[in-house]
């Protein structure tokens, strides 16, 4: 199901497209993105499938219903990949709202979450919201913010938790719009005009951990001229998506 929200930004997760286009709901900047194509994506599926296919192939009176569900789960995981993704998400945002400290997380969080509280705290960034739901009606759109928060020097500030087996040398196609996007959303287009929005993907590894025991962690920060940069580039693909799905939420 889409991940949809009302002009008031009450989730709805539950509905199908059709059933979400009937209420006017505002898709997520996500779903919106999902119209791109990331050829380099493709690439890695086929290749990943084929390698798994070919180095552990069918059992003897194995289903095919059941081959390929184990190739898929060995490619991509199964729920227990996504549900650590979310348990650190929400032990990074209950240090940060003062819920808990550090030691009074679960211990397993503790070498993820770490890193990534040591970095918002010695940035001295104002949290303002964790967790924030920003709808941008005039472009017709929502979505849910990590973090709203205000730089050391007073400039807003929005950030994004991601977390991932790899850390990617530079962020993955349509990150750096997802965050514009939301800032937009947050701050209005004028605040991006003027330069006045800073933002980031913060990356935590989930496989990978240094000599401390931590998880590597990675940021990239995009410059205010760079949210302005790729909120255009967002509005064209937010533009498609519409034509595409023969649904504008603004009328």
């Amino acid at each position: 199901m889409p991940h949809c929200y009302d002009k008031e930004g009450n989730p709805h997760f539950d509905l199908t497209p059709a059933k979400a286009k009937k209420a006017g709901l505002y898709f997520s900047v996500t779903e919106i993105q999902k119209i791109e194509s990331a050829p380099g994506l493709e690439m890695w599926k086929q290749n990943s499938m084929i390698a798994e296919a070919f180095n552990n192939p069918a059992k003897m009176d194995e289903p095919l219903k059941d081959f390929q569900r184990r190739v898929k789960n060995a490619i991509y995981g199964d729920d227990s990949a996504s549900n650590l993704g979310t348990r650190i998400h929400d032990g990074i945002e209950s240090v940060l709202l003062g819920e808990k400290t550090i030691k009074q997380i679960n211990i397993d969080l503790v070498p993820f979450v770490t890193p990534a509280v040591n970095y918002f705290n010695e940035k001295g960034f104002k949290l303002e919201e964790c967790e924030k739901v920003v709808v941008n009606q005039e472009e017709g759109y929502a979505g849910t913010a990590d973090i709203i928060a205000h730089t050391k020097g007073g400039q807003p500030f929005i950030l994004d938790w991601k977390s991932t087996k790899k850390i990617p040398s530079t962020p993955y196609p349509g990150q750096p719009e997802q965050i514009s996007a939301y800032a937009c959303a947050q701050w209005g287009q004028q605040a991006l005009n003027n330069h006045e929005v800073w933002g980031a993907n913060a990356y935590i590894s989930t496989t990978e951990f240094d000599d401390e025991g931590m998880a590597k962690f990675r940021v990239h920060s995009y410059k205010p001229s760079k949210l302005e940069e790729c909120y255009e580039t967002f509005k064209i693909v937010n533009a498609l998506w519409r034509i595409r799905n023969k649904y504008d939420p603004r009328s």
